[in-house]
Parts: structure tokens; C-alpha cells; sequence
């Protein structure tokens, strides 16, 4: 067991399930630690009871979204100066694999860094807050952490919640010094990539061009990797965003993805979508 390692987990579900990809993930992470707490506006008694033998549940009133329930299992961690990783996620993703993400996910740690599945440049460089691990034993006793915890209140509109927590607690801790880094790290042909997905889809508009026009990459980092590269991202993580199941925003064809999943894994996935 690894007591420097403790997990945080948001969870919301409005008939208040706990999906077998999130049992899964906390199962497998209760092998690898004993601190994991589940934040939950709404767990009905059949998941609770299911759970209890592998993590710590908290339940409180939904709202603030869900930096305030990682507020609420930051505050609830017992003895948090031993640690030198905290790992911050919620349930909007599905994993097919925890030993793979495991695997990526919980490297060494060797310096101060906030790091997370993907980065975005969408508005501002930040970690997605899906996913944040934040490490090093002096970051986490830091003045920097703590005043961003100590100082939140809740806020109950999301873009403002993005604007001020998902990319306020990177853009802090930019300030500060901190390094932002991410599992996932497209490469400039990815880039690419997620752009010609963009422009076949209408999300980027190219006007008039000629045959030999060219392509700064770096604007592929400002389209959502979940999105346009989300096979990408399964490939290395075996995680996949619910949204992109259930609503496909950016138009992507995710028939690929179903074809190729085993039994298991789409009873998995089927289970993730029903209520």
C-alpha cells in the first residue's frame, strides 16, 4: 500500500448509481491505497453499500459542482502532510481499463506538478479538471495550494466554475512556478489531426484557399483532445468521456470505438449510459 497516495473522487448521478467503470476504478485503486474518499451529491443505498468496504463516503447538498465536493475531500483527508500525490477526479469519464490508466498515471513522483489526463488551450492552458493529480509533498503543504482551497466558495454557474476553478488552479499555480503536465501529449501530426476533424465536422471555418496553404499546428491545442482526439486519448488511457458518448458535441465518429469493444467492455459502457 502506498500511504502517500490518496484519491478524491466527485460523484453526481441523478438516480444516484455508481457505474460499474467508477466501482471498477475504485476497486482497483483500493489496491493501491487506503485513502480514497467519494464526494457524492446523490448515491442511492444499493452503491453505497457496494463500496463502503473500499472507500470513505461523504454525501453533502448539490451544489458548487464538483471542485466543491474535491473541496470537501481535501478538508476530509486525514493527515494530509504525508502526501506526495493527491489525485482528483470525477465520473464523467468511462475506463476500460484501470490498470492501464493506473499504470500511466502513478509514475514516480520527482518534483512539484499539477498533472492531469489532457491539457486544453481552449480560453487558457489548463489542466481538465476531470482529472487532476496534483504532486510533490512540498505542493501539496504549500501556500499556494491551500489558499486556492481555503479560498473557494461555491459557485453555482459552470462556466463560471470552469473560468475561476478548472483554469484558475492551473493559471495559480502557473504563477507560482508549478509546471502543468498531462498523460496525453499530441504530437504535432496529432495536432493535425485534431484540426482536419475540426474543419470536416464545421467547427473551424477556412474561407477561400489556395493548394499550398499551411498549417500551424499549435492551434490543434486549442480543440478539446477528449473530442478530436478521444481515440487517441482511449488508446493510451482506456478512458473515453461520457459526453462524447451521449452527445458527440464535436461530431466525431465514435462507430469504431463500439465495433471494436469485447462483451465486457460494452456492458460497461451500456451500463454507464442507462439510469
Amino acid at each position: 500500500m502506498n500511504e502517500k497516495l490518496a484519491f478524491v473522487i466527485a460523484h453526481f448521478h441523478p438516480n444516484g448509481k455508481v457505474d460499474l467503470s467508477l466501482q471498477g476504478l475504485i476497486k482497483h485503486f483500493s489496491t493501491l491505497t487506503r485513502e480514497i474518499i467519494l464526494v457524492s451529491t446523490n448515491i442511492n443505498d444499493d452503491s453505497k453499500k457496494s463500496l463502503t468496504p473500499y472507500c470513505k463516503i461523504i454525501e453533502r447538498e448539490n451544489y458548487g459542482y464538483d471542485f466543491w465536493s474535491y473541496k470537501v475531500g481535501i478538508d476530509a483527508i486525514n493527515n494530509r502532510c504525508r502526501l506526495d500525490r493527491l489525485v482528483l477526479f470525477n465520473n464523467s469519464f468511462i475506463c476500460l481499463d484501470p490498470i492501464k490508466l493506473a499504470r500511466n498515471a502513478f509514475s514516480e513522483v520527482k518534483y512539484n506538478a499539477l498533472r492531469g489526463i489532457t491539457i486544453s488551450e481552449e480560453k487558457s492552458k489548463h489542466i481538465q479538471s476531470y482529472w487532476l493529480s496534483v504532486e510533490g509533498n512540498d505542493l501539496l503543504n504549500s501556500v499556494t495550494f491551500n489558499d486556492f482551497w481555503n479560498s473557494m466558495i461555491p459557485i453555482t454557474n459552470r462556466e463560471k466554475v470552469i473560468e475561476k476553478y478548472e483554469i484558475g488552479l492551473s493559471t495559480k499555480f502557473l504563477e507560482s512556478g508549478i509546471e502543468l503536465h498531462s498523460i496525453f501529449q499530441p504530437t504535432n501530426e496529432e495536432n493535425l489531426i485534431a484540426i482536419c476533424r475540426a474543419i470536416a465536422h464545421g467547427k473551424i471555418q477556412t474561407g477561400e484557399i489556395d493548394a499550398s496553404f499551411r498549417i500551424n499546428t499549435n492551434c490543434g491545442r486549442a480543440l478539446n483532445p477528449t473530442h478530436y482526439l478521444w481515440d487517441k486519448v482511449f488508446k493510451l488511457t482506456g478512458i473515453i468521456k461520457l459526453e462524447l458518448i451521449k452527445t458527440n458535441p464535436a461530431r466525431q465518429d465514435i462507430d469504431l470505438l463500439i465495433s471494436s469493444l469485447t462483451e465486457h467492455e460494452l456492458m460497461i459502457v451500456q451500463d454507464s449510459l442507462s439510469n
